[in-house]
């Protein structure tokens, strides 16, 4: 028999490895250039005629340019005009000039000028609205600013009246015409002029002239000054008063302390932060008081608050005002109202010389007498004192 053929028995089968694709490199993705969206920019001119529509030479007719899609940019604007529509462009001297629209105590006005003469009062950005955001009718009052080299002399005014009562305070000479007032204003009584304030008799238009290179202190006190007395005149008649005042405000009420320079106002109303975590400094030295239809009374925060920088753009209820007296102990009482009314009249700022506007201002004292509590604080510059006033006013400031 022939053997039967021996089939081997199948061992473990080993495979070539494959062979791995050579890896494809990574390019990277080609950025396309971004395109920048063209900025759309325009300048629109706006137009507008002093009284009636009819123009003949001599009309005044305001021009505004309206400028979108130059935020950002430096640029300047620059307007020409050309004689009978021919020959060459000349240059208007000063147009060229910024406008910022403001709203103190619910009262527009406009102020026009270089921008490094409208810088030079920050104090004034907290109340700046837009200026698209009210019509020229809704303005209190415009002021441009200019400057010269050499503030000339009056002329074509008479001498009306000269306030130099207090010799660290501004001396402000007033000087009057047919048709406007100039004030001529010194930063201390025996101060050469710094600057000149010439006003239409309706208060409504201003021109501040300032001299060339005053420092920026300078210029900062000349515009705070124009506008704050432009602003007293102007609103006469509109339930307000600028206060001489330092305002605290506790307990979401606010107190008023009134006094004569060097009174103690400002260290009274740090007593009151030192005792009353939750107390703050609305204003330290030109408050505006406001009574309402109602007969409320209101005081607003202010861009001038003397020589401590407190700019709040607020409005809070008033609970009292407390005349202010150095004394060797603290004591307080209320006022009469006869007593009342003579220190508001004499805290307040004012035309006072003209009896239109002491008309105005007499209608408000006497409704902020009627509506407000008001004291008389003999004290001493301690917390103590503040604590005393605290208690005496806090009944009006929880009703």
């Amino acid at each position: 028999e022939t053997p039967e053929e021996e089939i081997p028995e199948e061992g473990p089968t080993f495979e070539e490895p494959a062979e791995e694709p050579e890896a494809e490199e990574e390019q990277e993705p080609i950025e396309e250039p971004e395109v920048e969206e063209p900025v759309e920019r325009q300048i629109i001119v706006h137009s507008s005629v002093d009284g009636e529509m009819a123009i003949y030479e001599g009309t005044k007719i305001t021009l505004t340019a309206e400028l979108i899609g130059y935020e950002g940019l430096n640029y300047k604007l620059q307007w020409y005009y050309r004689k009978d529509g021919k020959g060459d462009y000349i240059l208007i001297d000063g147009a060229d000039q910024l406008t910022y629209t403001y709203r103190v105590a619910g009262q527009l006005f406009r102020l026009r000028g270089d921008e490094r003469l409208l810088m030079a009062a920050p104090n004034m950005a907290p109340f700046r609205v837009p200026d698209d955001s009210c019509a020229d009718t809704d303005l209190r009052f415009e002021v441009s600013i200019r400057t010269v080299a050499v503030l000339a002399e009056p002329e074509g005014v008479e001498p009306f009246f000269t306030d130099n009562s207090e010799a660290d305070m501004p001396r402000i000479e007033i000087y009057r015409s047919a048709d406007e007032w100039l004030f001529r204003v010194a930063q201390v009584a025996d101060a050469p002029v710094c600057c000149e304030i010439r006003m239409s008799k309706d208060f409504r238009r201003a021109v501040l002239t300032l001299q060339e290179g005053a420092p920026v202190h300078t210029q900062r006190f000349a515009i705070d000054n124009a506008v704050m007395l432009l602003y007293a005149f102007a609103t006469a008649h509109c339930s307000l008063l600028e206060m001489h005042a330092a305002v605290v405000v506790h307990e979401g009420k606010a107190r008023l302390f009134l006094g004569h320079s060097g009174t103690g106002k400002s260290t009274h109303a740090r007593q009151w932060l030192a005792q009353y975590h939750t107390a703050y400094l609305l204003n330290d030295d030109n408050p505006v008081l406001q009574v309402d239809t109602d007969g409320k009374v209101w005081v607003y925060g202010s861009p001038w608050s003397g020589k401590t920088p407190c700019y709040r753009n607020e409005r809070v209820p008033v609970a009292a005002i407390v005349q202010l007296e150095q004394a060797p102990q603290n004591s307080i009482e209320p006022l009469s109202p006869s007593h009342a009314y003579a220190y508001m009249l004499s805290s307040c700022s004012g035309m006072k010389v003209l009896h239109e506007a002491m008309d105005g201002l007499h209608s408000t004292i006497s409704a902020v007498v009627l509506g407000v509590p008001m004291f008389k604080l003999r004290c001493l510059p301690d917390k103590a004192a503040a604590e005393l006033c605290y208690n005496a006013t806090k009944q009006n400031a929880t009703a």
